[in-house]
This record gives C-alpha cells, sequence and structure tokens, in this order.
C-alpha cells in the first residue's frame, strides 16, 4: 500500500478515536426508566428542513460534548430541547447548541428525556395539532411532563455526582430550556434540593405552566430568560411572570423580551435582534462569572 493512502488511512482512524473520546452517552438509569417499564418502543429520527428530530424517546441519557482542552473552564450545561413533548429538537435546540457551548469552553449536556408516544409516523404534524389548544396538551401530557422532569433531576444528580471524571466544576453546572425543554429547566429552578441544584438557569420562550410547585427559594440561583413578544403559543407571559417572581424575591435574574421573533426562534436565524439572544447570553455568564474572556 502506498505510504500516503497508509497516512490517510491512520489519521482517519485517529480523528474517529479523538471525536469518540470528546464525545460519549450517559444512561439515566440502569434497566427500564421508573413508571415506564412497559415503554417496549425504540427511539426513531424524523428529519425536517435537514434538521433531525427524535421522538419515541423511552430511554432516557445525556449526550457529552467536551470542549477542547485549551478552553475548558470547568462550567457546564445541561441542555434541555424542546418539542412539546411530542419529540426533541435535539439537533437545532440540543447538539447545535452543544457544540456552540464548546467553543466558550463549556462542556455539555444534551437531554434526551421521556416523551409521549407518537401514534403516526410524523411526529411534528402531531405536535403542531396538540399546539392548538394548549391548554388540553397541558392535560394530555401531564404523566410524560412528571417523568420528564425526574430525568432532569435525575440527570443533575449524575453529572454532579461524575464531575471528577467528567473533569466539570460541580458549584459550576447550569442549565439551559427551549420551550417544552424550558419546563424542565424552570421546574429545576423551583424545586432543586442540595444535590440538584444548578449554578444557573436559562430559559428561552418557556412553558412555564405545567411546572406545579411556584415558590422561589430564598437561594435561588440566577436566571436568564429570553423570549418574543409575538410568540404564537403565548408564552411571552409566562416568561414575564417567571422574571418578576425572581425580582420579587430579591434573587438575579435578566429578561429579554423581543418584539419579534415568534415561538422557537433559535432554530431558525430571521435577521431580527432576537437572532443576538446568544450573544446575551454570553454576556450574562460573563457577568455572573460563570466564565471568562
Amino acid at each position: 500500500m502506498h505510504l500516503r493512502a497508509i497516512a490517510t488511512i491512520a489519521f482517519i482512524i485517529l480523528s474517529v478515536k479523538l471525536v469518540q473520546a470528546q464525545q460519549h452517552t450517559i444512561q439515566l438509569y440502569n434497566g427500564a426508566a421508573p413508571k415506564s417499564e412497559n415503554w417496549t418502543w425504540d427511539e426513531k429520527v424524523f428529519i425536517d428542513h435537514n434538521s433531525k428530530l427524535i421522538y419515541d424517546v423511552s430511554h432516557p441519557s445525556v449526550e457529552v460534548f467536551f470542549p477542547p482542552d485549551s478552553l475548558r473552564n470547568g462550567t457546564s450545561i445541561i441542555v434541555c430541547p424542546g418539542g412539546g413533548f411530542c419529540l426533541l429538537e435535539i439537533e437545532n435546540e440540543g447538539q447545535n447548541i452543544a457544540r456552540w457551548l464548546n467553543t466558550k469552553g463549556i462542556t455539555a449536556f444534551v437531554l434526551k428525556y421521556r416523551v409521549m408516544k407518537t401514534q403516526t409516523d410524523n411526529p411534528q404534524k402531531e405536535m403542531f395539532a396538540k399546539a392548538m389548544d394548549i391548554q388540553k396538551l397541558a392535560v394530555e401530557a401531564d404523566p410524560v411532563i412528571k417523568m420528564a422532569i425526574e430525568d432532569i433531576f435525575t440527570a443533575m444528580t449524575k453529572i454532579k455526582s461524575d464531575s471528577s471524571h467528567l473533569k466539570i466544576n460541580p458549584k459550576k453546572v447550569g442549565i439551559i430550556g427551549f420551550s417544552a425543554g424550558a419546563t424542565l429547566a424552570t421546574a429545576l429552578a423551583y424545586n432543586y434540593d442540595k444535590k440538584t441544584k444548578p449554578a444557573f438557569v436559562a430559559v428561552l420562550y418557556p412553558w412555564t405552566t405545567p411546572v406545579k410547585k411556584r415558590v422561589v427559594q430564598n437561594d435561588a440561583p440566577p436566571l436568564f430568560i429570553a423570549a418574543a413578544s409575538d410568540d404564537q403559543l403565548g408564552f411571552n407571559i409566562g416568561s414575564a411572570e417567571l422574571y418578576l417572581a425572581w425580582v420579587n424575591n430579591n434573587r438575579s435574574a435578566e429578561l429579554h423580551l423581543y418584539s419579534k421573533g415568534g415561538h422557537g426562534f433559535v432554530a431558525f436565524k430571521s435577521g431580527d435582534p432576537v437572532d443576538s439572544w446568544d450573544d446575551r447570553f454570553v454576556d450574562w455568564l460573563l457577568t455572573n462569572k460563570f466564565i471568562a474572556r
């Protein structure tokens, strides 16, 4: 074999090993997840506009994205994609966010949490139909929302307990959630205990209605909120209420309520000021000293 061909193959093998070393998956439970032991279906993939969505998630896990060692700063964030508890926007609101966080030296954990069983082969169409009556969806999804909230608490516990192996600071583990994923982040922000307290919480166009307990704890973590006033689902109202809950209890919060952007503005750039939400989030992380320049 030609020496150049051998060198090329060796480079490819080394590159694959490096990627594998930088990325792996942590299962949240040993065996079947609690309260869904009879879920026998397999996770599936749906492609929309060249973006990957997943549905019928029955085995919760976190996919780990490590930054380069030269950038690593010890801060980490659990990323919770949205999808109305019908599916997960795993690429646009998950893996792409994780890769971007890596460029800031942040270790990212993309959470695959349990969602409702899909009845057709088009989970996105089902989700849009259910979202037409958001109050009805809250009732229908209530059992799985409780399971998904259990998943985020389990993920936080596991990640903190394994902080040494993951090379992260257990006091700098935050969470960011989008839409339904922000439901989980909000639930954690209200209901954490000593083992599960996040260092900080970020929510984008959060669906706050399903969060049952609404008592802001005396040491509640700093909160970042971003939404659009023209949110088609009306989640801008819940965003403002969440901000007021924090500041009325003398806790740190920052709210960006853009005039235009609609729901789910993270997925696609519009050319409007809402596109700069990520810059504002980085500014906020810097201000609160979770990362450094």
